[in-house]
């Protein structure tokens, strides 16, 4: 028994082969923590890019208001000189209301989709709704498929649309994006602000008054006039 224990050969291998087992095992472990990393890298990337080209969809829908906004402005402002005369001075309506209401009511009367109607901008307790093909309208076809339509709503029309003092408000706008086992959802609000235009400049005309259409002739003598020209 005692030639037994004194007996070592073997031990050497022994050593190697737990050596390599646990050499293996750390191998592996590093292995499958690099594979995991890199799978949830790509994963992460891929998620990524799935919520930017969501997020891209309302950047065209946010695009395409703007577009209209800056037109709607301009016909708002053209209309509230054309109509701005010494009664609407003389009732308190100013140059500035004018041009919010005519805004106001032409950009609920382009985002509902019903051209020709005339709103009221000083009621803010009517609920109107943006149309679905209005804002189909300012995406494009590969974009299209992304613009998630509200149900039950009337005439078919989706979110509401509110005026909050001098803003109107589209609620609700949903967009949506599936790339394989990725999906996007995205709902959110766009505030509508009347832009700011400065009206302070033709304050100084509204004093003077025309005397003719071409010209004024002066005799040789001379002219006088008394007051504002």
């Amino acid at each position: 028994m005692r030639k037994f224990w004194k007996d070592k050969s073997g031990s050497s291998l022994v050593m190697v082969l737990i050596t390599m087992t646990f050499l293996t095992l750390l191998a592996m472990a590093i292995i499958t923590m690099t594979v995991t990393n890199i799978w949830m890298k790509a994963a992460q990337k891929k998620s990524q890019v799935n919520f930017y080209q969501t997020d891209s969809v309302l950047d065209s829908i946010s695009a395409g208001i703007k577009n209209t906004s800056s037109n709607v402005s301009a016909n708002a402002y053209a209309a509230a000189l054309s109509d701005y005369n010494a009664s609407l001075s003389a009732n308190g309506t100013s140059l500035d209301d004018k041009y919010t209401s005519s805004y106001i009511s032409e950009m609920i009367e382009m985002l509902s989709g019903t051209y020709g109607e005339t709103f009221d901008a000083s009621d803010l307790t009517k609920v109107y709704h943006y149309d679905d093909a209005v804002i189909k309208s300012y995406l494009t076809d590969a974009e299209v498929p992304s613009y998630k339509v509200n149900d039950g709503t009337p005439d078919g029309s989706s979110g509401t649309m509110v005026i909050d003092g001098e803003s109107i408000i589209l609620q609700g706008l949903k967009v949506w994006k599936q790339e394989g086992d990725y999906r996007t959802d995205i709902e959110t609000d766009i505030r509508v602000e009347v832009p700011l235009v400065n009206t302070d400049a033709h304050s100084q005309y509204l004093a003077y008054a025309i005397l003719a259409d071409d010209q004024i002739v002066a005799g040789n003598s001379g002219s006088t006039l008394n007051g504002p020209i």
